[in-house]
């Protein structure tokens, strides 16, 4: 009389197929044919082990994309398939996806349009596209680009606070957090445990560390270029710490990553006054420790200082790094690049592990720096422009 079912089971398609729009859909969504149009119903529909079939097009999420069970959610490729937050009255202000399943996977689309609105001194508010939550889960072959935060404590537009959450091979690009006080860390991602590998962080804005803070966690072969960490020259306020990466109190660890190009930039200011941009892919932090194992900085720049503790193993410090065709955002390296050949083989990749652009992670004498490895014949590669 309770009006609470028990022992019942809920039976669940093993695949589900989704398009943006079709007349023709019909429950339970297990074809093209018959696929459903709605992502979060499918979600709903699903249990550990379904696999979610993104077809191509954009996918307006009515609400947040959240994923508790070992569920999979699988596009045709990010260049082809879309998950958007849907515009505000149809949808309410949060990121685009929860991750918070050790075996859930988001892989192969593009989450844009995430936008985090509230101030809280929260863990549940990081993340603005994407956050890898308690339990993790794994982010890859994905594009986030064009989520927004405006607020204090928001950190990142993929947040990582799960030591069994990974992103991989990820373009993580043009996100910002609006908020022009000292308080938001990580424009494009923010890790304070887990792994970032093989990913491309490019054109994100935030106060401290425009493009990567770490607070914790593992950076290894990503390219970090061309961050922006945002100063107020007006009111007072502060913020433009470290273009490209910076550290919360955790500190972390960085292996085989470029940093390069990375500004403080003037937000919002006044008429007249003093506004300039200035290089600086980095800041420090006195409080945290930071390990950098084969990373590469413009010798104009040197290595990273102002941290409790700085340990830096086999670091390359370079005039040009070598990248095929900036102008162009091919930030792939020439055979020419000091990056070639020059990172830690340390780490064992699994057998078959790929780059950002699909090739073997490591060929030649030794893995190279960054998100790309250089191989023989045409260059090949994923860039956003």
């Amino acid at each position: 009389s309770s009006g609470v079912r028990r022992n019942y089971l809920h039976l669940a398609p093993r695949d589900i197929y989704l398009l943006p729009e079709n007349a023709a859909a019909a429950f339970p969504w297990a074809g093209w044919a018959t696929a459903g149009t709605n992502l979060i119903e499918a979600i709903a529909e699903s249990i550990g082990g379904t696999t979610i079939h993104l077809g191509e097009g954009t996918f307006f999420a009515t609400n947040e994309v959240v994923l508790t069970s070992d569920i999979v959610i699988t596009g045709l490729g990010l260049d082809r398939t879309t998950i958007r937050l849907a515009p505000a009255g149809r949808a309410p202000a949060h990121r685009v996806a929860t991750l918070d399943s050790a075996g859930a996977i988001i892989e192969k689309v593009t989450l844009a349009g995430g936008r985090n609105a509230a101030n809280y001194n929260l863990e549940t508010v990081v993340g603005s596209g994407v956050w890898i939550a308690t339990s993790g889960g794994t982010l890859r072959d994905c594009r986030v680009t064009g989520n927004v935060s405006a607020g204090y404590y928001q950190h990142g537009a993929v947040a990582v606070t799960s030591s069994a959450g990974l992103v991989e091979r990820c373009v993580i690009d043009g996100n910002v957090n609006t908020h022009r006080e000292a308080s938001s860390y990580g424009g494009g991602l923010y890790l304070t445990k887990g792994e970032a590998r093989n990913c491309i962080v490019t054109n994100n804005t935030s106060n401290y560390g425009g493009g990567v803070a770490l607070n914790g966690g593992t950076l290894r072969n990503c390219t970090v270029a061309f961050n922006h960490a945002i100063y107020c020259v007006d009111g007072g306020h502060g913020g433009g710490y470290g273009g490209d990466f910076t550290t919360q109190g955790k500190g972390g660890t960085a292996v085989n990553c470029i940093f390069f190009g990375g500004d403080q930039t003037p937000w919002n200011a006044t008429a007249g006054a003093a506004a300039e941009t200035v290089v600086k892919e980095w800041c420090g932090n006195g409080n945290a420790a930071l390990t950098l194992t084969a990373c590469a900085f413009p010798s104009a720049r040197g290595l990273p200082t102002g941290f409790k503790t700085l340990t830096a193993t086999d670091c390359v410090l370079f005039d040009d790094p070598g990248f095929i065709d900036v102008a162009n955002g091919k930030l792939g390296l020439r055979s020419s690049s000091p990056l070639k050949d020059a990172g830690s083989s340390a780490y064992e990749w699994p057998a078959g592990a790929t780059d950002l652009a699909g090739r073997p992670r490591v060929f030649g004498k030794r893995i190279d720096i960054g998100c790309y490895e250089c191989q023989s014949g045409a260059h090949t590669m994923l860039f956003i422009q």
